[in-house]
């Protein structure tokens, strides 16, 4: 082996480019880019592969766009930039760029880059929206067709897709792995697309979608976003392994400037020395990405970690698709990044692995991966609106997974989408408060949002559509543990209050309501609160575990306002008593008596007739409950009182309780003098 040292600049293949006289032969030689040289790939260098490569500082490798340009490498061996990697092929759609490597071993070689980089393919839409169904598939995976030819409808005519172009379409259900690769037939003219070559098993359904596998709209008034995608994985400029399981890596280290446009990676993975991917670890430099594609590859995709201040990254239009662990995984660090509507999917874990809080994920997309969409685990502050407008869909578990320790720390985000999920939409634990805005979703196999752990989330506007058959009929909210508060929007379905914790629905409209399940005994607040059921005046609703208490129009003791009546359905000796109580301003020193008028119906079965209560321990002269009078259990209505003198100013709380299963009472002008 020799190295081979350019002595000044020129093409590769001219001798004088090279000390000695003679260019580096491939299978024999490495070479070296020196200092103020600047050395231009001018044909497809292949044969055997170089023995590595090193650009030194102040020196520029150059890929020509004249032709075809390829430099090949053999065995473990890498390709280091300490000086200036270019090739622009961006108005070269035909032509190719390529850097490729053959390791010995797995991850043996790789692209590291420490100096500048500006690698540039040809413009393309990274993705485009389904716009029709595909129709119905064949036992050969086959879309429906015109003329014997596959077709896919897409929102727009695709902008720089090419004939032979590798398009995935993305699942639409909920099981995973239902996504098809194929390949374009012909230059797509207009928004339907030929399609031909799919790879993936059919039909790509399961048998709750019935016969529509391949979702794209659902009903009016949903976002353009909550569409399933067609990806394009095909760029000009490429950096490979030619051995898919001997894979090489791309490592860019802490102070280049790096500009990567429309490249694509595949057969990559990591090296067993902390490189993984493309693997981002940027302190002082610069990283920007944009309409990079990174699939087919072990480990990780896109991976950011130790970025500090001023470091920056940005990665615009990404794609990470059959990856094995993590398409994008964003570790701590003290600067931060923008991925702008980054797709990741077709992965056996997360799509999303973020464990970084002051970085940003608008309009992300997580697609098909084998476990959470999105899973956010840090215990530091975050941003708002980090995740604005990220898509989640057909995932193996949840849409969105907020976890680990947030420290009661509090975000907001607008416009997420989670839908057809195997698991939950959304789901936010561990004492964290999340304010969402128009959080759409459907057809998870679970809740729309889910909050456990002392979280508590805020939804404003949502819009839970479930339209097609039972397959879409799930729930909307659960509690574990934690709170939900919802204003206004659309709600389907039933919820489950799963351990402590309530919900309180505010001006919302609710369609197939069904009453709440409430899964074990609960201590504390375990509630659900409807304010303006379907958002009708005087239409007030509470949900507990014995039963509901109702606003009633009817049934009242004056004329005007209303009552609330009570339904116990906890057993006939199982008192009922609402969490939510009466309550009442009182003065130290001060005797009170509480008061309610009762009514009490024909259908009342409890044991015990409805009592007034004035609950304990929360004023000092006051620790225990103290029991008043109860209802005679006459069809009349009757003034309950009970009487305290507290020794400490403040609200004094009340309630009417009572038991059985059927019937019902009623509570009306409660007061206190």
């Amino acid at each position: 082996m020799a190295v081979i040292t350019s002595q000044a600049t020129g093409v590769w293949s001219a001798g004088a480019t090279w000390a000695g006289g003679v260019p580096p032969a491939a299978g024999v030689d490495s070479y070296v880019i020196a200092n103020t040289h600047v050395v231009t790939v001018d044909a497809e260098y292949v044969g055997a592969g170089f023995l590595g490569g090193t650009v030194n500082v102040g020196g520029e490798l150059v890929f020509s766009n004249a032709a075809n340009a390829r430099l090949h490498h053999s065995g473990d061996n890498s390709l280091t930039v300490n000086g200036t990697l270019t090739g622009d092929f961006s108005a070269v759609p035909a032509l190719l760029c390529q850097i490729t490597f053959a390791p010995t071993t797995d991850g043996g070689a790789g692209l590291i880059l420490n100096g500048i980089v500006n690698l540039r393919g040809a413009p393309k839409d990274h993705m485009r929206l389904l716009a029709a169904d595909c129709g119905e598939w064949a036992a050969s995976g086959d879309v429906a067709t015109a003329g014997n030819v596959p077709q896919l409808t897409l929102d727009a005519i695709p902008s720089g897709w090419r004939d032979h172009d590798i398009i995935v379409r993305a699942p639409t259900g909920r099981i995973y792995s239902h996504w098809d690769t194929c390949r374009l037939n012909g230059a797509p003219a207009a928004a339907v697309i030929d399609v031909e070559g799919w790879q993936g098993a059919a039909p790509t359904y399961d048998a709750g979608v019935g016969t529509k596998p391949l979702w794209n709209a659902q009903g009016a008034g949903l976002p353009a976003q909550a569409r399933a995608a067609c990806l394009n994985l095909t760029r000009n400029v490429r950096i490979y392994s030619t051995d898919p399981t001997k894979r090489t890596y791309i490592s860019i280290g802490t102070v280049p400037t790096v500009t990567m446009n429309y490249v694509e990676a595949y057969s990559i993975g990591f090296n067993g020395a902390g490189k993984y991917g493309v693997d981002i670890h940027i302190t002082t430099g610069a990283c920007n990405l944009t309409g990079m594609v990174v699939h087919n590859s072990n480990s990780y995709g896109y991976r950011i970690w130790g970025l500090e201040v001023p470091g920056t990254v940005a990665l615009t239009d990404c794609t990470a698709w059959t990856i094995t662990t993590y398409p994008v995984s964003v570790s701590p660090f003290a600067g931060s990044a923008t991925l702008n509507t980054v797709v990741a999917g077709a992965s056996a874990a997360y799509g999303f692995s973020i464990g970084d809080v002051g970085s940003t994920f608008p309009n992300c997309r997580a697609i098909g991966n084998a476990s959470y969409g999105g899973f956010v685990s840090e215990a530091a502050a975050i941003m708002d609106g980090f995740m604005d407008g990220f898509v989640s869909h057909s995932n193996g578990s949840r849409g969105i997974e907020i976890n680990q320790g947030w420290n009661s720390l509090a975000t907001e985000l607008a416009a997420p989408i989670v839908w057809r999920n195997n698991g939950d939409g959304l789901r936010m634990a561990d004492y964290a408060t999340l304010y969402a805005t128009t959080l759409t979703g459907f057809g998870n196999n679970g809740y729309l949002a889910v909050s456990s752990g002392g979280s508590l989330i805020e939804l404003t506007t949502p819009a839970y559509v479930q339209d097609i058959a039972a397959y879409e009929a799930n729930q909307p909210l659960r509690t574990n543990g934690g709170r939900i508060r919802v204003f206004r929007g659309a709600l389907r379905g039933r919820v489950l209050i799963d351990g402590p914790g309530d919900i309180v629905v505010s001006g919302a409209t609710w369609a197939n309501f069904l009453l709440p399940t409430f899964t074990r005994s609960l201590g504390g607040y375990a509630h659900l609160i409807i304010k303006r059921f379907n958002d009708a005046a005087d239409d007030e609703r509470m949900y507990y575990a014995y039963g509901p208490v109702l606003s009633n129009q009817v049934t009242r003791h004056t004329p005007s306002g209303l009552s609330w009546q009570h339904l116990p359905s906890g057993g006939a000796a199982v008192w009922f008593r609402p969490n939510i109580p009466y309550r009442a301003a009182v003065v130290s020193g001060v005797a009170v008596t509480l008061s309610a008028w009762v009514y009490v119906d024909a259908a009342y079965n409890g044991a015990a007739k409805p009592r007034i209560v004035c609950l304990g321990g929360r004023l000092q002269g006051v620790p225990n409950d103290v029991i008043g009078t109860s209802h005679s259990g006459a069809l009349v209505w009757e003034l309950l009182t009970v009487n305290v003198t507290p020794t400490e100013t403040g609200m004094i709380e009340f309630v009417v309780g009572g038991q059985g299963t059927a019937g019902s009472w009623y509570c009306d002008d409660i007061g206190a003098v």
